[in-house]
């Protein structure tokens, strides 16, 4: 069992809880991410695509959802292999609604 937490706030996803460990994983680089997307010329609107295996698909999932819900990145097609599961029920069918 992972340890949940609230993901990021009501707004962007009401009742959603991600594991803990991912969360603090993906709040440790979202920010030099979104840096290093913008010193590339990528800015909010632009495609961007994701990929990742095992935790770093866990990353990728996050990232997937915060980067088209909150940061504003058109999200292309992504490739996540083996990843384990990183939310709670209200977390998945906010991730299905962003992006099917």
């Amino acid at each position: 069992n992972h340890r949940m937490e609230v993901w990021e706030t009501d707004t962007f996803c009401a009742g959603c809880q991600v594991a803990a460990s991912y969360k603090k994983a993906w709040d440790g680089i979202k920010q030099r991410l979104a840096d290093h997307l913008q010193d590339a010329g990528c800015n909010p609107g632009a495609p961007i695509f994701v990929t990742g295996h095992s935790k770093g698909a866990a990353l990728a999932t996050l990232g997937m959802f915060s980067l088209q819900a909150q940061m504003g990145y058109d999200v292309q097609l992504t490739y996540n292999f083996e990843a384990p599961r990183v939310g709670n029920a209200a977390f998945a069918d906010a991730f299905h609604d962003l992006f099917c």
